[in-house]
């Protein structure tokens, strides 16, 4: 079962990069590689990451995230906060430029993606979408340690 789980997570992620690169053209105008992307678009999703979350998120180092971060934040898509309850966080976030970009990138993919799931019965949908959801609470709900070992607080319920 697991293997069978790591080639569907393998599929998703090159379907993921396959969907960005497709629409590469459109993005490429814009600037944003699929790294940045990927960056931007977890800001979204997760609003106010600390940089040593993201970084193992993404599983890049400190320091290259950090040189994309800079970038990122020179551009005005990205600010670092201090965090209010521990002086020591640094916590990131994307600006209004950022969201905006984000959105400008994600028109020509949200197109793709219902050319492509056009072609899928509904019944599929459902089911890619439930099946989406399972690793998103795996994803979520075990934490990578500081050593980046995946700590495995519970079973998920499936």
């Amino acid at each position: 079962m697991q293997e069978d789980l790591l080639m569907m997570l393998t599929l998703l992620a090159s379907f993921h990069r396959n969907l960005y690169t497709r629409t590469r053209p459109v993005a490429a105008r814009k600037e944003i590689n699929y790294q940045r992307f990927t960056i931007l678009s977890y800001l979204k999703l997760f609003p106010e990451h600390s940089m040593k979350k993201l970084s193992r998120l993404l599983g890049v180092s400190s320091s290259s995230l950090s040189i994309i971060i800079d970038s990122l934040k020179k551009e005005g898509l990205v600010v670092r906060k201090t965090d209010p309850d521990d002086r020591r966080r640094v916590l990131l976030e994307l600006t209004p430029k950022g969201k905006e970009a984000l959105e400008k990138i994600k028109e020509p993919i949200i197109g793709a993606l219902k050319i492509w799931t056009g072609r899928i019965k509904r019944e599929d949908l459902y089911e890619l979408e439930r099946a989406v959801s399972v690793v998103n609470r795996i994803f979520l709900d075990n934490p990578v340690s500081p050593e980046g070992n995946i700590a495995l607080r519970r079973p998920v319920a499936y």
